[in-house]
């Protein structure tokens, strides 16, 4: 009786112990890092992404049972006690941050709260995950300026474009009305404003083309 207890147990311990490596092996294959912390602020567990960016960026090595408020930075420091005391209200958050990294590039970052609960729905801490979303940020910077530049072409166009194009149609109409009672010499100065006028059209539209062709937010 007592060997086919003590299988039992050294099978469901085997058990256990292949879903926590399972799911060890998904937190360490996601590129964000992981952390768990408890109530007391205490490493509970943590990912290797969390455990290599921690060790580059900040030189520190994650340890579980280490206080994780020394490895909070000045420049996070107020958002993350912030947040971390909501996750501790039972309510998932969030904050973005850009970052100065040693190597004097900067990078942005998203801070992300998930209260974390027993099986009895006790409260045990906050999962912090942090995720790399510079990429994200320079595609949306990339959008925006893109939209002012076209912003600005639509302005060119609707402004800037209006007063030649204007002026042309009102000599043209005005030739057409008095072609047959103007002299050659007026005539000839009716043709030379309207040339001037087409010449500033065209430069403003070549411009315009320039402008965009050259951008590289159009390309």
């Amino acid at each position: 009786m007592n060997d086919k207890k003590n299988i039992e147990e050294q099978d469901s311990r085997f058990h256990f112990e292949e879903l926590t490596s399972k799911l060890k092996a998904i937190l360490d294959s996601t590129p964000d890092y992981i952390v768990l912390i408890d109530l007391e602020f205490k490493i509970q567990t943590f990912n290797k992404v969390a455990y290599e960016n921690c060790e580059k960026f900040h030189g520190k090595r994650l340890v579980e049972g280490n206080d994780f408020r020394k490895y909070v930075s000045k420049e996070v420091e107020e958002d993350f006690y912030e947040n971390y005391y909501r996750a501790l209200e039972g309510k998932n958050n969030r904050f973005e941050k850009e970052i100065e990294v040693f190597t004097s590039e900067n990078i942005w970052l998203e801070f992300i709260f998930y209260p974390v609960f027993d099986e009895e729905k006790n409260l045990k801490g906050s999962t912090l995950l942090i995720k790399n979303i510079t990429a994200s940020k320079k595609h949306i910077a990339k959008i925006e300026t893109q939209n002012k530049r076209l912003k600005e072409i639509a302005w060119t166009q609707s402004h800037v474009v209006r007063n030649p194009l204007a002026n042309l149609m009102g000599l043209v109409n005005l030739l057409l009305m008095e072609k047959n009672n103007l002299e050659p010499d007026h005539l000839e100065g009716f043709y030379l404003n309207i040339l001037e006028e087409a010449h500033k059209l065209d430069l403003i539209i070549r411009k315009i083309t320039n402008s965009t062709e050259e951008d590289e937010y159009f390309n």
